[in-house]
């Protein structure tokens, strides 16, 4: 098993296995997918014939870690009447469709804190909404990533620390393990200088100070490079 990980995301557009041909087409050795259309609140569930194809392509070519990317509709720190349901609905279904698949990570924005009194308040509506979408379904080996994001406007995971407190705020009330997944792209935007040796140095001192570096894993970018890393 190659110990470096590089991945890209691939469609799974015709089957789910194409995502995973397309992977190990450009070279890589690990992938990330969407479990269905990022822009609409539901999905069909994977075809079990698509699901065995792809459990064996992976396994002969070592194709690991499967990283999901939830949709983009979902925010699960909504206080909105209608789209809160929607987002804890739809974010469940994610979690279904990828134990189904056999994937190893879900990843997820922490979403937007607006109409909410602070962003303390945000934090815990998220993970009051996680709790709630993940009840009853547990696994060892698939976990929750919390992405971070430029944090512009009233998106929270600008600040990284962002993701410590949804995770400290959700405690064990989850049957899955919780991990996080570092966008570079999203680092940079959110004002975090990692493209000088010194800002890169601060920032990974940042996220030593969080504890997120514990038992580290490469994993494929979103549109940019990332890293998940489960503690």
């Amino acid at each position: 098993m190659a110990t470096r990980r590089i991945g890209i995301h691939c469609s799974t557009a015709g089957a789910l296995q194409n995502a995973g041909l397309k992977a190990l087409e450009l070279g890589a050795n690990c992938l990330q997918i969407f479990s269905g259309s990022p822009r609409t609140w539901a999905a069909p569930d994977p075809e079990p014939k698509n699901v065995a194809k792809m459990a064996e392509l992976r396994k002969a070519n070592d194709l690991t870690p499967l990283v999901i990317h939830a949709n983009y509709l979902i925010n699960l720190c909504s206080a909105d009447a209608t789209n809160r349901p929607k987002s804890v609905t739809a974010f469940r279904g994610e979690v279904r469709r990828g134990l189904t698949i056999g994937a190893e990570f879900l990843v997820v924005h922490p979403g937007s804190a607006k109409d909410h009194p602070s962003r303390e308040a945000a934090i815990e509506a998220f993970a009051e909404g996680l709790v709630e979408a993940c009840a009853g379904l547990t696994s060892p080996v698939f976990s929750i990533l919390l992405e971070n994001t430029a944090g512009h406007g009233n998106l929270l995971g600008g600040d990284i620390a962002d993701l410590r407190a949804i995770r400290d705020a959700v405690g064990n009330r989850l049957g899955l393990p919780i991990g996080y997944c570092l966008d570079t792209c999203h680092s940079y935007a959110a004002g975090y200088e990692i493209t000088a040796e010194k800002g890169l140095k601060q920032f990974l001192a940042n996220v030593a100070h969080i504890s997120v570096l514990s038992r580290a894993c490469e994993s494929p970018g979103c549109s940019s490079a990332s890293i998940s890393i489960g503690v």
